[in-house]
């Protein structure tokens, strides 16, 4: 629900400009970071569940997020400024999103056989163990 809820706030950045879009922007997206947050942190708990592991996964996340918040804001920066407005950030923040949610449901697909205690087919005690 959380990645799902990022594609209506990129798609307010499509509307004809007033003041209302920002604001619904800011609330659509920090609904869908509230909802992604507790989400990410579990998936990063699925990658690795204990000793070293566990935080190397923690560290990738974190180093992961920050770089691309501010690849993502400073791309963003300029293509608001090339088309002279939010609608530009919206060619690249919908793909972003698509992919992102994309990306969770092959997660999902790898992580819940072994939940139910089947293997992956791949000689692996967890799918992410493999990567």
């Amino acid at each position: 629900m959380g990645f799902a809820s990022f594609v209506p706030a990129f798609l307010m950045l499509a509307l004809p400009p007033s003041m209302l879009v920002p604001i619904g922007f800011g609330v659509m997206f920090s609904m869908g970071e509230l909802l992604t947050s507790p989400t990410l942190d579990a998936l990063t708990g699925e990658v690795r569940s204990e000793g070293n592991g566990l935080t190397r996964a923690y560290g990738w996340t974190s180093m992961v997020s920050g770089v691309s918040s501010i690849i993502g804001s400073s791309l963003g920066g300029m293509l608001i400024d090339l088309c002279g407005g939010v609608r530009g950030s919206l060619a690249l923040c919908l793909p972003a999103a698509v992919i992102a949610f994309l990306c969770i449901i092959h997660l999902r697909r790898e992580i819940e056989p072994t939940r139910e205690g089947t293997s992956s087919g791949r000689g692996c005690e967890r799918p992410l163990d493999c990567l």
